[in-house]
């Protein structure tokens, strides 16, 4: 596996999520504000639930930016891989196993992108931006499995059970009357 590739990606989209934060901040600080309270406050408000995402990086480094951007790279990675729900119980195993197959797959399609069909590669960029836009505003795994539950088109794609046969043309000619 090509872990520079991968590396260098998650570094790439978590840096750009850092600029795009720097840029909100000077240019509209109300919806910096706001992005920043959906991805730390938030889940305060559910913390009574046994699935919240609790803040790691922030308690200890603050709301700043660079917190935000840290406690940001954190969710995405736990979103990815929720091992931490094993310890509460058998019940959360077959999501576990899920998001865990996605990853697998994600990065197995980084790996081989060249090689992809470009329905796979669509796929890939589907769930990526899926799973890092998630990471702004999930505050718990519960509402992460709802959500997650609507990829599974793309995981049977990004697997390769589900292919698109021939590119998809569209021509004016033909659908002109007369």
């Amino acid at each position: 596996m090509n872990w520079k590739r991968i590396t260098l990606l998650f570094v790439l989209i978590s840096f750009t999520y850092f600029i795009m934060m720097a840029v909100l901040m000077v240019v509209n600080g109300g919806l910096y504000v706001r992005f920043k309270d959906s991805l730390l406050f938030a889940s305060d408000a559910t913390s009574s639930s046994n699935t919240y995402i609790e803040n790691i990086i922030v308690p200890y480094l603050g709301d700043n930016i660079i917190g935000l951007w840290l406690e940001y790279i954190i969710v995405v990675i736990r979103l990815s891989m929720p091992l931490e729900l094993i310890s509460l119980g058998i019940k959360y195993w077959p999501f576990i196993l899920y998001q865990v197959l996605m990853t697998y797959y994600a990065v197995k399609g980084i790996v081989t992108i060249r090689e992809n069909s470009s329905t796979k590669n669509i796929a890939l960029l589907l769930y990526f931006a899926f799973l890092f836009a998630s990471a702004s505003f999930e505050v718990d795994y519960g509402s992460w499995i709802r959500h997650c539950a609507v990829t599974f088109p793309i995981l049977l794609v990004m697997v390769g059970i589900v292919e698109v046969q021939g590119e998809m043309e569209i021509s004016m000619e033909e659908d002109s009357v007369g």
